[in-house]
């Protein structure tokens, strides 16, 4: 299993179009990959694409419990795409993570207490809000690659580019993550 994770200092560079674009990507030409698509996006696009209907069963479930896991996963309307559905509550969480000195490495705890997404999944693409917020380093340490997309007409999208990989190199070296970068877009 593979975890990718997307993201950017600046909003509006198609980090969530590029998650919805790679994972049916992932199951059409790799015939058979199941992707588990996670939304640490407080906007919730990525779950609104995939969701008709909002389960009470999200990301805030599954912190609060993160024994919750398996039963907080989705089937999506997509054969091979599920979801662990993001909650309007995001920054709450990640306040919570800085109040509560949580660990950061609680995505990568939540996936070792799950029993199906090593097993029943290829790939998990994560998708996270603009910034650098607790969140995003919780997913850059469970990751083994991110991706960058960029606006390149617009120099605050590269100005931010520098940040991102300051922030990047931070969170590696501070967590001992051998995170690697997959590319930019």
């Amino acid at each position: 299993m593979k975890i990718v994770t997307f993201l950017n200092h600046k909003g509006g560079v198609s980090k969530t179009v590029s998650c919805i674009h790679l994972s049916f990507y992932l199951t059409k030409i790799k015939k058979g990959s199941r992707v588990l698509l996670i939304d640490l996006d407080h906007q919730m696009n990525l779950t609104d694409f995939f969701v008709k209907e909002k389960s009470l069963k999200n990301i805030e479930t599954v912190f609060s419990d993160y024994n919750t896991i398996d039963d907080s996963i989705t089937e999506t309307r997509y054969k091979n795409i599920s979801i662990l559905q993001g909650s309007e509550n995001i920054p709450l969480l990640e306040h919570q993570i800085q109040i509560d000195n949580h660990p950061w490495d609680c995505l990568q705890n939540i996936f070792k207490k799950s029993k199906r997404i090593s097993t029943d999944f290829d790939y998990v693409i994560i998708d996270t809000h603009p910034g650098i917020y607790p969140f995003v380093s919780c997913a850059l340490i469970a990751s083994d690659y991110y991706v960058i997309p960029l606006v390149s007409e617009c120099n605050f999208s590269l100005d931010g580019l520098l940040k991102v990989e300051k922030f990047i190199d931070f969170v590696k070296q501070k967590h001992n993550s051998n995170v690697y970068a997959l590319g930019y877009f």
